[in-house]
């Protein structure tokens, strides 16, 4: 017998780098907690809004692997979604 897995999908619109701080240790503890769940994640932000601020994060090289393994995870997902 297979378990089916329900994909969860999680927007979040931030304002802060405070939100977008908290909401990225969110991700983290989600995809560790749960491996086997298909989980797929979109942060917006309101325009002009953390714009320094995220192109500060995108120097950062944690937070590129961060972003790298995530998009790999949405890739991965869609293909297994899409069978």
């Amino acid at each position: 017998m297979a378990i089916v897995s329900t994909p969860i999908n999680i927007e979040m619109r931030l304002t802060t780098l405070t939100e977008m701080e908290d909401a990225l240790k969110q991700i983290e503890i989600l995809k560790k907690n749960n491996p086997n769940q298909d989980i797929k994640f979109e942060i917006r932000v309101a325009p002009g809004t953390l714009e320094k601020e995220i192109q500060e994060l995108k120097k950062d090289v944690n937070f590129l692997m961060f972003q790298s393994t995530l998009f790999k995870e949405f890739k991965r997902a869609e293909r297994t979604s899409s069978v």
